[in-house]
């Protein structure tokens, strides 16, 4: 499965072009961050970005699943499930068994491989 994510902040554009699911490797610098403002109620370009990768690796891994399963993509992770695991991005199985969309069997089956996916990226969003 082939994705294309274009982003566009004030002055620049991200073009992310991918076949399955998309690993991003960030590095820390060893100088100190430009902070980067945050709209009022908003993230950072940055952060929206991990939060991007999250959501076509989420609905990659979905598809893998289905496949594997037999079961259309949806009966993994429908759109309310991504939005809850986006809203929410939980942190351990204990957490994600709080979003009320996911089933305890699902989080039981699927709750690693879904923790696999939004855990690198999490712990290196700001807040």
């Amino acid at each position: 499965m082939k994705f294309r994510l274009k982003l566009r902040g004030n002055k620049e554009e991200i073009i992310i072009e991918a076949e399955g699911l998309i690993d991003v490797q960030w590095h820390n610098a060893p100088v100190e961050p430009i902070p980067q403002p945050k709209p009022k109620g908003g993230i950072s370009l940055l952060d929206a970005t991990r939060k991007t990768l999250i959501r076509f690796n989420l609905n990659a891994l979905g598809k893998e699943l289905a496949e594997a399963a037999g079961v259309p993509s949806y009966a993994i992770i429908n759109d309310k499930i991504l939005k809850d695991l986006l809203d929410k991005l939980p942190q351990s199985l204990e957490e994600m068994r709080e979003i009320r969309s996911l089933s305890p069997v699902k989080v039981e089956r699927y709750g690693q491989r879904i923790l696999d996916v939004i855990l690198p990226h999490r712990t290196a969003m700001a807040g």
